[in-house]
């Protein structure tokens, strides 16, 4: 038994059973004593394990260390930033750099794997339709790859492949995880057309019908059975951010025949569901009814896909004609006009305003050539037999100007009417021939403006004087990069039709102005209190042309699927060239803006409520 006494410190002490008071520095001594021992063990145990390792990855002294033997570091670089990976990118400081999943087409590399549906992984997918029917014409340089045939007014679906596709682009991702956008390689007009320019089986394809059923119905088993591919991405985002382009304004997924106005755009377009539709015409109509369901899907220039307008041999061909005429000088043509002459001899002063010009001397007043068809064929047919009575025309007929190209080259204005639809590549031929368009039609929309994008500001002509060296330049940097006037908004509404083009009422040139046997000014009849087109263009100060003249070249560029450089091809496409203008710049930063389909819900809202069903019923254009 222990008995317990008090010490001097007062603090017990106690014994043990013996009488003995124990040793217990000697029993903690031995406890340290241990643990050491253990922890030596354990550390050389660990030593001979990092031996082992090290024998087998070889050691790395501080002398030896490479970046290369370094484990991944962290870095700041970013898209934007890293220049050096795509230091041969157009558009390396997108924000679509390898963001843009292309799907796959049967027959190529990445046809296969879990991008593949399950009946597509099992089953034999045979090559799609225009797959086929486009390599031959490419091959053989006919159809869209022809620059001389009217089928290239078709191209937009192949510009848009090709700046998606191109490897100096930059913008393809082979992961569909990281994509923000996806394209669907359909090409509606070559499916159509198999290069020819009319073509009698309207019937809707298997494709087309394919795409339909996931829009109308969200059935994709068609998608997965024709296409082979998976509807895992269309089903992420219901769509939004896949992108469907259609070349024609009366063709979408399928060809309604006599129909017009609001029908293509809401019925074979399906410009009113998810998916982001680039196409080339939109109406006012269409776009007043539905201004943010128009704004989610892209409006593009027509393609001028011929290099002979861009590595300058449009405009040798088109001076050498001059000395062909006779004409040493401006004043020698009898079809200027007499500003023009103004501006001329300004220039030659060197008294040229702010306002420069931009573009030679034109010795036709204007240019007109259409065909009489289309829902605005009385327009036309008006329009010609007062042209007839132009100076202009009277010199195009004395010196047989019949190709276009050069008739809008010699050309101050040029008269756009509509046709079969509001728009025309001719509008947009006006402006890479430095010709001011005279649009008369009052359901066309200009691209990348705030006739499109109603929510865009509206930029003053000041941003001509801003932006002019951008149509001068070789890479059009001050237009594409930033300005004072850009909106976050909206990235791509940067022109004002005003700028470069002049809008006349149709009501007002509806009628024959001049007898077509005498020339004469017509005395009776509707069109005898209406001013002749002739007259209006006269009228232009020399200010106010050099103006429109500066704002045409800016929207040129900006319209332009291919740079203005002597090197070109005359045939880009077929050449497999990367279109690089401004429109391909345009393109891509509509795209950004609508990526991971971030402007479809605006669209959603503003269908609540409407009935397509009752505006489809809209069949004409306005003139």
């Amino acid at each position: 038994m222990a008995v317990t006494l008090l010490s001097k410190t007062n603090r017990p002490t106690k014994y043990n059973n013996h009488g003995s008071i124990p040793e217990r520095p000697a029993i903690l001594l031995k406890v340290v004593s241990l643990m050491i021992v253990v922890v030596l063990i354990f550390q050389l145990k660990l030593l001979n394990k990092v031996n082992d390792i090290t024998s087998t990855i070889g050691f790395i002294s501080e002398e030896k260390t490479t970046q290369a033997d370094l484990p991944p570091q962290p870095t700041t670089e970013t898209k934007d930033t890293n220049k050096e990976r795509y230091k041969d990118c157009i558009f390396r400081d997108s924000s679509l750099v390898e963001s843009v999943y292309i799907y796959p087409v049967p027959g190529t590399p990445e046809f296969t794997g879990d991008i593949l549906s399950v009946y597509g992984q099992t089953h034999s997918i045979p090559e799609y339709p225009w797959v086929a029917v486009d390599a031959e014409a490419k091959r053989e340089g006919w159809g869209p790859y022809d620059t001389a045939s009217q089928l290239v007014q078709y191209n937009t679906e192949l510009m848009v492949r090709d700046i998606l596709t191109h490897p100096d682009s930059c913008l393809r991702t082979n992961d569909p995880e990281k994509a923000t956008l996806f394209y669907v390689p359909y090409l509606p007009a070559a499916e159509f057309h198999q290069g020819k320019l009319h073509l009698g089986n309207y019937s809707t394809t298997e494709y087309g019908k394919a795409i339909m059923d996931i829009l109308e119905r969200n059935d994709h088993s068609g998608w997965e059975r024709s296409f082979g591919l998976t509807s895992k991405y269309w089903k992420r985002r219901g769509g939004s951010d896949h992108i469907l382009v259609f070349s024609e304004p009366m063709h979408g997924l399928w060809h309604p025949r006599n129909k017009r106005g609001n029908y293509h755009f809401i019925r074979s377009q399906y410009q009113l569901t998810p998916p982001i539709v680039i196409s080339v015409e939109l109406s006012t109509t269409f776009v007043d009814m539905y201004p943010n369901c128009a704004r989610k899907n892209i409006l593009m220039p027509y393609p001028n896909t011929d290099g002979r307008w861009f590595n300058g041999k449009l405009n040798q061909e088109a001076d050498a004609q001059l000395k062909d005429f006779g004409i040493q000088e401006l004043s020698d043509s009898p079809a200027a006009l007499p500003s023009e002459l103004q501006l001329h001899g300004q220039k030659e002063q060197g008294q040229a305003t702010d306002w420069s010009v931009t573009t030679p001397p034109r010795i036709l007043a204007q240019f007109y050539k259409a065909g009489n068809h289309g829902t605005c064929r009385y327009l036309r047919t008006n329009m010609a037999n007062d042209f007839k009575c132009t100076p202009s025309g009277k010199f195009s007929h004395e010196h047989n100007i019949k190709n276009y190209a050069y008739g809008y080259r010699q050309s101050t204005f040029c008269p756009c009417p509509g046709g079969d639809s509001p728009s025309a590549k001719r509008m947009f031929d006006a402006l890479l021939a430095g010709c001011i368009p005279i649009v008369l039609s009052h359901d066309f929309v200009w691209p990348f403006t705030a006739e499109f994008d109603r929510s865009a500001p509206v930029i003053s002509n000041e941003t001509i004087a801003i932006l002019s060296r951008a149509a001068k330049g070789i890479d059009g940097a001050t237009l594409f990069g930033e300005n004072p006037h850009s909106s976050p908004s909206s990235k791509i509404a940067i022109l004002h039709p005003n700028d470069y083009s002049v809008r006349l009422e149709v009501r007002d040139h509806n009628e024959a102005k001049l007898d077509p046997e005498t020339c004469q000014v017509v005395q009776d009849g509707k069109g005898a209190d209406q001013t002749p087109l002739q007259t209006i263009l006269e009228s232009f100060s020399a200010e106010e042309i050099a103006r429109l003249k500066q704002g045409a070249s800016l929207a040129g560029y900006a319209y332009s699927y291919y740079r203005m450089r002597p090197d070109l091809p005359d045939n880009p496409m077929r050449e497999s060239v990367l279109p690089d203008g401004g429109a391909a710049q345009m393109l891509v930063r509509a795209l950004e803006e609508r990526a991971e389909g971030k402007l479809w819900p605006q669209c959603q809202r503003e269908l609540k409520g409407k009935n397509p069903a009752n505006d489809d019923k809209v069949l004409t254009f306005v003139c």
